[in-house]
């Protein structure tokens, strides 16, 4: 019989987001890959990408990708504010 369940820690688009504007507040332009970092659990790839595709709906950031397969790019939008705070709309 199992006598513990091990639950995988949860991460939100918020907390996902955040990370993402931290990055790009230091570097300007960060990678894909870079965003996943080490732990690249299924969930943890799909909540980063519902992440960018949230800053790239809001026009906050470009995203670009040389060709099939190759690292996506991700870099701040024109109307980037720097000290701008990113709340989102849904709950989570």
């Amino acid at each position: 019989p199992l006598m513990s369940v091990v639950a995988a820690p949860q991460v939100t688009i918020r907390e996902k987001i955040g990370q993402i504007v931290g990055a790009l507040r230091k570097h300007g332009r960060v990678g894909f890959r870079t965003i996943l970092g080490k732990v690249r659990s299924r969930l943890e790839v799909v909540v980063a990408f519902l992440a960018v595709l949230e800053l790239v709906k809001r026009r906050k950031v470009a995203a670009s990708q040389g060709g099939l397969f190759s690292e996506i790019e991700i870099e701040t939008a024109e109307n980037w504010q720097d000290d701008e705070d990113f709340e989102l709309e849904f709950g989570e």
